[in-house]
């Protein structure tokens, strides 16, 4: 294809990605995904769909992605404020059966604030709070503090000081809200 002076795209490379994953070949997966970064071809949502589903497939070769990968891969997308690429990973954990845990509610509930989505991030504790009956998913003072941090930069301070009362109430120190009120 190259010696006919037709460069491959990106379309070309997520065939080539998917068709090896479904081969159950991960390692030519990924070096092809190596490979297209050295060309300068840019990846899109399908060649990350691509390598994630190669990875959850991992099981049949003994390895498995677990709650470390998707909480990386999630943070840095996060990092890169790719926040659909980051919820788009999420819902690909679950699909794999990796529970996600406290930290990576705290990336997402992040992600909600940094958006200006604080009624999104909100609900997001509630859920960690219900799923936390069953899978010890418990906010913890990092949950808050991004929270009560999104409420101050919106200027939603009644919010704040009810959030900040809850973690009082739950023997939590706000330590974000000490940082941000402070300062008005």
């Amino acid at each position: 294809m190259e010696k006919s002076e037709v460069r491959p795209n990106i379309v070309t490379y997520n065939t080539l990605i998917s068709g090896y994953r479904k081969k159950g070949n991960l390692e030519e997966s990924t070096l092809l995904f190596e490979g297209r970064e050295k060309k300068g071809v840019t990846p899109n949502n399908v060649t990350y769909n691509a390598l994630i589903d190669a990875y959850c497939h991992m099981e049949a070769k003994g390895v498995r992605a677990d709650i470390v990968t998707y909480n990386t891969l999630i943070n840095g997308n996060r990092k890169k404020e790719n926040f659909e690429d980051a919820k788009r990973l999420f819902v690909e954990m679950e699909k794999c059966r990796v529970r996600p845990n406290t930290i990576t509610f705290n990336v997402l509930i992040d992600i909600y604030c940094k958006k200006g989505k604080t009624a999104e991030a909100h609900k997001l504790i509630g859920h960690m709070e219900v799923k936390g009956e069953k899978d010890r998913v418990r906010p913890n003072i990092v949950t808050y503090n991004v929270l009560i941090d999104g409420y101050c930069k919106k200027q939603k301070m009644e919010e704040a000081h009810k959030l900040r009362d809850r973690m009082e109430a739950m023997r939590n120190i706000p330590e974000a809200y000490r940082c941000t009120t402070h300062t008005w």
